[in-house]
C-alpha cells in the first residue's frame, strides 16, 4: 500500500505543478488519479479492510479538519 500511496502522491504533484494544464484539466486528471487509486486499493484490501480503511480516513479528516 505504501507504494500505491507514494505513486499516487507523485502523480498528483506532477499534475499540480504542470503549468501547461488549465485548472479544469488538472481537476480532470486528479479525478482520474483518485479513481485509479481507489480501484487499486480495492484489489489490495478485503471488503472488510476497505470499510475499516475508509472509517479511519474519515475519522482522521474529522479530527484534523
Amino acid at each position: 500500500m505504501k507504494e500505491l500511496f507514494a505513486a499516487t502522491h507523485q502523480q498528483r504533484d506532477a499534475v499540480l505543478k504542470n503549468a501547461s494544464l488549465t485548472n479544469e484539466q488538472k481537476q480532470t486528471q486528479l479525478t482520474q488519479i483518485r479513481q485509479t487509486s481507489k480501484s487499486q486499493l480495492a484489489t489490495i484490501l478485503t471488503p472488510e479492510q476497505l470499510v475499516k480503511f475508509h472509517q479511519m480516513r474519515k475519522h482522521r479528516h474529522e479530527k484534523h479538519g
